[in-house]
């Protein structure tokens, strides 16, 4: 058996464990390759997802930053709950490498690999700029704002609505309520969403 068949595996868990001692101090905690943030009722997520093709001698691997909103998360949920939220639950969603160079970008460890090295650059990468982008996203106002201008990281239009009309419903301007579900309903007309439309907006309805 090859030596270092498998060392990649153990130089990436030693990676995400100093990656923790990085973290920690910025008020993230660790849950297997995820890093959470509280702020308020909201969470922020730093998250190392390893590709497909990864194996235990080369393991590829991206860095996604995202927040969820509690608001959203009980909404949605329809109960309360602490437990920090996965990944696909979040409300907001961007790959690291879109802020380092516009473009998504994969890191590789293998048997070569010094871990010093790779934690040291992309920890730089997220105090420099992933942090700063969730914490700029880590309220509902903000998250409000980023959808009332179009813009959906990680979000399909239809997602973006939803969720804007509960924020709207949850923080305001209440004038925008009406306007905002005028336009789930442009975009959803004479499409299967139409339901998930119809049905999102009885339940806020409900909510009221």
């Amino acid at each position: 058996m090859n030596p270092k068949t498998g060392q990649a595996t153990g130089l990436f868990n030693q990676f995400i464990s100093e990656v923790a001692q990085d973290l920690k101090p910025r008020g993230f905690s660790r849950k297997r390759n995820t890093f959470y943030k509280r702020a308020g009722q909201n969470w922020g997520l730093v998250n190392f997802q390893k590709s497909l093709s990864s194996r235990t001698d080369v393991i590829t691997f991206t860095t996604n930053l995202a927040v969820a909103s509690g608001t959203l998360l009980r909404f949605y949920s329809g109960r309360e709950t602490d437990v920090a939220p996965s990944l696909e639950r979040c409300h907001w969603r961007m790959r690291l490498g879109y802020l380092i160079d516009k473009r998504d970008v994969w890191w590789t460890v293998n048997s070569t690999t010094v871990v010093y090295d790779i934690r040291r650059e992309i920890c730089g990468y997220l105090v420099e700029l992933g942090i700063p982008e969730i914490d700029k996203f880590i309220d509902d106002e903000a998250l409000r704002d980023l959808w009332l201008a179009g813009r959906s990281a990680g979000l399909t239009n239809l997602e973006r609505l939803k969720h804007l009309l509960v924020l709207i419903k949850s923080v305001g301007p209440a004038e925008l309520f009406e306007s905002t579900a005028a336009e789930l309903e442009q975009i959803t007309e004479g499409k299967l969403t139409s339901y998930t439309a119809k049905s999102h907006l009885d339940k806020l309805k409900v909510s009221q």
